[in-house]
């Protein structure tokens, strides 16, 4: 089983999406359920919208309970440019996983976010150059992406494909194209740091080890006027 955390639900839902493209049996869930037969169980936290107190606190519950299950590995969802209590929740998951790195990459390259030369970019825009500049709760004021675990830059790394992956400490991984994230992703597989990423990021490592099936356009949906409907819909 391969177990996520996401820290909201749009997030959970779309690495629910990811997986079920390779054909794995999924479940959502607010809480581990120990019965679960699900290749993918998601955990959906909803931490970016706590206090970080509480962000860290709620990890610590999910992550040791997620331990029990003996996961293949865990992957940690986070948001494509960094919003939340991401570096508080990365490092509580560290110590109760006992890893000795973190490697994260939050581009999506698919959706034009990419980060060159240690600076992140909206299809080609330096990112503190769009909305994300107004962001009511987690406002960009510049595109050097090490800035935006809001923690002394001297402790995160920048790391290109050419350094490979960190054996000690937080590294954030640039990322240019998809083939940069399948670089990645093949360094990625049995290694013993915490990953931590993006949509795209999960799907590069899936491929590694499944086959994505095209599974087309469903028009086959109807939707009552009577019945309760819950849509979830990414910031894309």
């Amino acid at each position: 089983m391969i177990a996520v955390i996401a820290d909201d639900l749009s997030g959970a839902a779309e690495i629910a999406g990811i997986a079920l493209r390779f054909e794995l049996s999924v479940e959502i869930a607010f809480e581990v359920n120990e019965n679960t037969t699900a290749d993918v169980l998601i955990i959906s936290t909803d931490t970016r919208s706590m206090d970080v107190a509480a962000a860290i606190n709620m990890t610590e519950v999910v992550v040791t309970n997620l331990i029990k299950l003996n996961p293949a590995w865990i992957y940690k969802k986070i948001d494509s440019v960094l919003s939340g209590h991401v570096f508080a929740e990365i490092q509580t998951q560290l110590a109760i996983c006992k890893n000795k790195a973190v490697f994260i990459i939050p581009a999506n390259p698919s959706m034009g976010r990419t980060i060159i030369n240690g600076h992140y970019y909206i299809q080609d825009v330096p990112i503190h150059l769009t909305g994300f500049a107004s962001d009511p709760e987690f406002a960009i004021n510049n595109s050097l992406v090490k800035t935006f675990l809001r923690q002394e830059s001297e402790m995160i790394d920048v790391k290109s494909i050419a350094d490979g992956i960190p054996l000690n400490g937080i590294a954030i991984a640039e990322a240019a194209s998809m083939n940069d994230m399948y670089a990645w992703a093949k360094m990625s597989i049995g290694s013993s740091v915490l990953l931590a990423g993006a949509g795209d990021f999960f799907q590069a490592i899936l491929l590694e080890k499944y086959i994505e099936k095209n599974l087309g356009i469903n028009t086959d949906i109807s939707i009552e006027s009577t019945t309760n409907q819950l849509l979830v819909v990414g910031t894309n």
